[in-house]
């Protein structure tokens, strides 16, 4: 007869660890993690004096090719960085933090000493005098700051594709953009509701903040004299200089394919996400390409030589009596022509299945908010 209140050797239960040896090792647990009160907690006092780093994947490449992420924590202001990579490489590890941290004092750095924290990003770390904290290894509780801004991306990133309505392979730039966000809106409770941005530079943020994937009408320069210089687009991330990366909306209506502008003459209209118009997950119906437009920029491709009279400079007359004559901006002129090498594959576009467009592209933007910023210098010239 079994005491089914002891413990057995048949079933080994209940459990007895303390004098079952098979118990104490086959049924091992980890130590139990406790969240510390903010009082407990040790907190840095100044951006760069503790950094938490870790690396997130894989997962479907993004139109880049990009199948891992990086993520960034500065302890003290809650600064955050994520950014898509296409290897998961100590080399490429240390890129990506030398680049974020590029003249910031740091003192120490934590993460879970994986293989991408190994070698190039250990000595990298190591010649720029920054101390090294690894955390217990399978303990992911011992670097849970850096863990838990893992998830605070990976949900931003769903909500951006599902608020926008656009598929999977651009969380790339989801990415860059909600983390942008994220630093110059998202109030520190610790840090009495002060943004990140505020605790590093010390004053507020008086830039443009769109939502990703929000509709914006960008300039671009008129083929024809009547043609129209706004077009449909979708905010993607933020460029240089206050420019903005949009996504041509009409070029990939036209083509089915990806192409992306960074420009800073544009108006953003932060309520409106009209998606690309389309239904991935069925087959789409295939729209026709004028033949003599490159699919790429949408210009003409022509052999035949230019003849427009201000590239050639034979309205000589006009321009002593200070008239100098306007770009055709046609198939004469060199800024009507397209310019892109079929050869040359720089990895800004990407073919993807021409998109059935219910209802096509709106004609006439209704009235919204944002920038309205001025021509780009290098069209100056053109005008």
């Amino acid at each position: 007869e079994v005491n089914r209140r002891k413990h057995n050797n048949c079933t080994h239960m209940p459990s007895d660890p303390q004098n079952c040896d098979t118990c104490a090792k086959a049924k091992m647990k980890q130590a139990p993690s406790f969240a510390q009160s903010e009082e407990q907690r040790d907190r840095a006092e100044y951006f760069g004096e503790r950094m938490g780093i870790d690396s997130m994947g894989k997962t479907d490449a993004d139109i880049k090719g990009c199948e891992y992420s990086t993520t960034l924590l500065d302890d003290a202001s809650g600064w955050l960085e994520g950014e898509p990579k296409k290897e998961n490489t100590a080399d490429a590890t240390f890129e990506f933090f030398d680049a974020k941290t590029k003249g910031v004092d740091v003192g120490e750095v934590r993460h879970d000493g994986g293989p991408e924290f190994k070698k190039e990003f250990a000595d990298g770390v190591k010649k720029r005098g920054i101390k090294q904290v690894k955390s217990v290894p399978h303990v992911p509780q011992t670097n849970a700051r850096v863990e838990r801004a893992n998830g605070v991306v990976s949900n931003g990133v769903r909500c951006g594709l599902l608020h926008a309505l656009l598929p999977y392979l651009l969380w790339g730039f989801c990415m860059m953009a909600f983390c942008f966000n994220y630093n110059r809106t998202v109030g520190i409770e610790r840090n009495d509701f002060v943004t990140p941005f505020e605790y590093r530079y010390g004053r507020e943020y008086d830039g443009a903040v769109l939502p990703f994937g929000c509709r914006v009408v960008f300039w671009q320069p008129r083929e024809r004299k009547f043609d129209k210089s706004g077009h449909e687009g979708l905010f993607m991330n933020y460029a240089m200089q206050s420019a903005i990366t949009v996504l041509d909306v009409e070029h990939f209506h036209g083509t089915g394919k990806f192409r992306f502008v960074d420009t800073r003459s544009y108006r953003a209209y932060v309520d409106q996400f009209p998606g690309l118009g389309t239904d991935w997950s069925e087959e789409t119906l295939k729209f026709e390409v004028d033949p003599s437009r490159c699919v790429d920029c949408g210009l003409v491709e022509t052999d035949e030589a230019v003849s427009c009279s201000r590239c050639i400079e034979e309205d000589v007359a006009a321009r002593r009596q200070g008239r100098p004559k306007k770009h055709a901006f046609d198939k004469t002129c060199r800024f009507g022509r397209c310019k892109c090498d079929p050869e040359d594959e720089d990895g800004s576009e990407a073919a993807v299945p021409a998109p059935q467009v219910p209802g096509g592209v709106p004609s006439s933007p209704p009235q919204g908010s944002g920038p309205l910023a001025q021509v780009p210098a290098d069209m100056e010239d053109a005008f």
